[in-house]
């Protein structure tokens, strides 16, 4: 027996000019699901990290995220964590030149080309529909910016996406389905919407219409492990975690053996808005399938020498 679940979250990214006569810019966002489900429950927790990269910093006056679910007293910082080598070249697949001074709340990050100032910041939240924007207020420390590209990044837990992947068949079965389909596969398909304009509440919408910038690239990546399992059919690349960069970040009771993880790129001249889907499926015993075999078992063990008696008489007569 089959059974597919769908969900969607509408998440919106975009920034915030001084002077908008020279409001473009790029934004990168680098997602990061840790999914994990329980091993002895059907409960899954889940944490989603965000990373977002904006160019042209100098004429950025606030860094806005809406979440569309509340998360506010699950917010972590993460920014600092990048002062950890180890941990940079983990998220950004190189060696990272890191010039950090203690003390301070912005240090200098670079690899390949890009040349950030990693802002260690405490943003502004305020509460939108169900949801939450969050503001990062680039304008109250642009005279200590060093480079012309910064870079934050924070987790919340993502319990939405959690109760989601706990969901299991509530589908009517019939006595013959019982029979035949003891095995029951949950399908579970997560869509993230990043500036989907029909996803998003009438004030987000306003002020994302009201700037002129392009999300240029959005990498999405899913460390996983335990009793889910993923369709990796339309990843670029599929790795093991690698636990010796990711032991002083990953989340709590995170178990980092043998994890897999999976990765999405997308990229968009226009950068007008993105969709990534994530196909979890899982497979378990039907309970009640399992539970009339066990009747049968017993009925035919009970019953047996009966049946065979009769099939013997039946033969004497022929």
């Amino acid at each position: 027996m089959n059974n597919h679940h769908v969900e969607d979250d509408g998440f919106a990214v975009w920034v915030v000019p001084i002077d908008k006569r020279d409001g473009s810019c790029d934004v990168d966002l680098h997602i990061n699901q840790w999914i994990m489900p329980s091993r002895k429950t059907s409960s899954v927790k889940v944490f989603s990290d965000f990373g977002i990269r904006v160019s042209h910093a100098h004429n950025i006056s606030n860094i806005c995220f809406f979440v569309p679910f509340d998360m506010k007293e699950s917010y972590t910082d993460l920014s600092k964590k990048l002062k950890n080598p180890d941990i940079s070249r983990g998220i950004f697949n190189t060696n990272c030149t890191i010039n950090a001074n203690d003390g301070k709340n912005i240090f200098e990050l670079s690899y390949n080309s890009h040349q950030s100032n990693v802002l260690e910041m405490i943003p502004r939240m305020k509460g939108v529909n169900n949801g939450v924007l969050v503001t990062f207020d680039l304008k109250s420390i642009i005279d200590s910016l060093t480079k012309d590209e910064v870079y934050v990044r924070f987790r919340i837990k993502n319990s939405k996406l959690g109760v989601f992947l706990e969901k299991e068949s509530k589908m009517i079965e019939s006595f013959a389905t019982l029979l035949s389909s003891p095995i029951i596969k949950e399908g579970y398909s997560y869509t993230i919407r990043v500036n989907e304009m029909r996803c998003l509440p009438d004030e987000i919408r306003r002020d994302i219409f009201l700037q002129e910038q392009k999300v240029k690239k959005i990498i999405l990546t899913v460390c996983m492990n335990g009793q889910l399992l993923i369709d990796n059919n339309t990843c670029y690349k599929t790795r093991t975690l690698e636990k010796a960069l990711y032991k002083d970040y990953i989340p709590s009771n995170f178990i980092s053996e043998n994890c897999m993880v999976y990765q999405w790129l997308q990229e968009k001249p226009n950068g007008s808005h993105y969709n990534l889907t994530t196909t979890f499926y899982k497979e378990y015993i039907n309970k009640k399938s399992f539970l009339i075999y066990a009747i049968f078992v017993v009925l035919f063990s009970a019953l047996g020498g009966g049946v065979v008696e009769i099939i013997k008489l039946i033969i004497s007569y022929l």
